[in-house]
């Protein structure tokens, strides 16, 4: 790596450690907040042996979940250019400077690492602790893991920004081509399970499916855990193979690839939406924060009621104006979800059962008073609010 950047890395570390001594406070919110996401292995142990997923296959169902629904999608962000985070000292100092923009990217692409970082350590706690990994398994899985799946991550992330060969069309086919893969492999899940039922038994035994861990690349990395976790059978020895050659290979094409910096112009207009994001403080809609703009529709409505009436009146016009059908697809997402843990709470014990409720209350509390597309809370800036009788 550059001196120079080496030198940048070494003075912001120093500063950073200046400014927590500073202000104390921030570096105890900072501590608490990194103990918390440690404790929660010890926290849901109870949990997950009540259900029977406090075994290996268990664990290996969690990462399975977390790594179709979280870890692929989250990854296409990449294609537009939009997920890594460059601030505005960045912007400002390193695109001006002579280094290498593949460093650049990787530079940025490190400053994000600690909470994968803190998140392999959970998982790490929770192999041996909550789901009877020997400790030599779990060991091994979590170095190969941080290793190679950061050779995948960060390899992936620099071709796809840094990449000048591809076009957008390419981009687009590839994002797809992703996207259906998770609709066909979901589509499988719902077959599987409505065919062989709803148990513990049956969601284990889909995880190490060879359906699941055919999809390029991020099954692969499945089959790994596979074949750590509950010992090697054909298909995860062929497909972890292939994972290990496929972050070995993309970290090569990585290195070797050319990149003259064709990516600084949307790192410079993602870092811009970033601020602008955070100087609403917490009160941009969703779509300004996706990056999207806001669609009004046209909404002929009038103003009727008095007293609390005349708000909700207007709300409702608003609603109308930013929502066709009224009814958006995510509030749908949200009343199955609701209607689901609804009836999962009927079949908890009484001692789970009252924790489980106390989740939800908070989760509920911190969904109304702090989601950033809460609009009721815009009324309280505008002040013909105060003056209505």
């Amino acid at each position: 790596m550059n001196s120079a950047l080496v030198f940048h890395v070494k003075t912001s570390l120093k500063n950073m450690v200046k400014r927590m001594l500073k202000r104390p406070l921030k570096a105890i919110g900072i501590l608490v907040i990194a103990l918390y996401f440690l404790a929660i292995p010890f926290t849901m142990k109870s949990f997950f042996i009540q259900f029977g997923f406090a075994t290996p296959k268990g664990f290996v169902l969690l990462i399975t979940a977390m790594t179709l629904y979280i870890s692929m999608p989250s990854t296409m962000t990449y294609f537009k250019r939009r997920g890594v985070i460059f601030r505005k000292q960045d912007v400002n100092f390193m695109f001006a400077s002579p280094l290498p923009p593949k460093q650049i990217l990787l530079y940025a692409l490190m400053k994000q690492a600690y909470m994968s970082v803190l998140m392999q350590i959970v998982g790490f706690i929770a192999a041996f602790y909550i789901f009877e990994i020997p400790f030599m398994n779990a060991i091994i899985y979590s170095v190969c893991n941080v290793i190679f799946s950061s050779i995948l991550s960060y390899s992936l992330a620099i071709i796809m920004y840094g990449s000048e060969r591809l076009s957008d069309t390419d981009k687009r086919n590839i994002k797809y081509g992703v996207y259906i893969a998770i609709v066909v492999v979901t589509v499988f899940l719902g077959y599987f399970i409505f065919k062989n039922g709803v148990s513990v038994e049956s969601a284990q035994a889909l995880v190490t499916h060879p359906v699941v861990l055919a999809i390029p690349i991020f099954g692969w990395e499945l089959a790994w855990l596979n074949l750590i976790v509950l010992g090697p059978t054909v298909w995860n020895s062929v497909f972890g193979a292939l994972f290990i050659i496929s972050s070995i290979s993309l970290g090569i094409i990585a290195y070797r690839m050319e990149c003259t910096g064709q990516y600084y112009e949307d790192a410079i207009k993602f870092s811009e939406h970033l601020t602008h994001v955070e100087s609403k403080k917490g009160n941009a809609s969703f779509s300004e924060m996706v990056g999207n703009k806001q669609k009004i529709h046209t909404y002929n409505g009038k103003l009727k009621g008095t007293l609390a009436k005349t708000i909700f009146s207007r709300q409702f016009i608003e609603r109308r104006r930013v929502r066709k059908y009224f009814i958006s697809f995510g509030d749908l997402i949200t009343l199955v979800l609701g209607i689901a843990v609804g009836i999962f709470s009927v079949y908890m014990e009484t001692e789970s059962s009252y924790y489980f409720l106390i989740a939800c209350g908070v989760s509920l509390y911190i969904t109304v008073f702090f989601t950033p597309a809460n609009t009721w809370r815009d009324e309280f800036e505008r002040y013909f609010l105060f003056i209505i009788p």
